[in-house]
């Protein structure tokens, strides 16, 4: 049995105002936040003598992967406004500042831009927003005890 594992609640997704110093919003009635997947390409580098016919890769490049958050849809709230002004927003505009908190403190901090704003209205289930972001950049981690 383990001592250490834990589940999620109380995890928390922030979005940054863009001043400084920047001041992130709690985004409320989050059914799950997303820590953004890491991932790094992993490049061919295969010749014509690489050992027994295998092939070989070097790492390349890191990013962080799109990902979609899931919330509660109150249509015309201020969480579903200022994520669709985030969706429609264009060019440097569109990178904003992200926070995803775990529970205890612990969170990733990064650039992203909505890329997906999908609000559902069902007629006998709740309604949800599902918000799709593609961050930019390096990561900032944070946080903790």
């Amino acid at each position: 049995m383990t001592q250490d594992a834990d589940i999620g609640w109380g995890a928390e997704f922030h979005r940054g105002d863009g001043a400084d110093p920047e001041v992130f919003a709690h985004i409320g009635e989050v059914v799950d936040v997303v820590m953004p997947k890491e991932s790094a390409d992993a490049i061919d580098s295969t010749h014509s003598k690489s050992p027994s016919g295998y092939r070989e890769f070097i790492k390349g490049l890191l990013q962080l992967e799109e990902f979609t958050l899931e919330i509660h849809y109150n249509a015309g709230g201020t969480a579903a406004e200022n994520l669709k002004t985030d969706m429609r927003a264009k060019g440097a505009a569109a990178l904003r500042n992200y926070r995803a908190v775990a529970p205890g403190g612990v969170y990733l901090e990064f650039a992203a831009m909505v890329i997906g704003y999908d609000p559902g209205t069902p007629t006998a289930d709740k309604m949800v927003l599902n918000v799709t972001f593609r961050p930019s950049g390096a990561p900032t981690d944070g946080g903790g005890a």
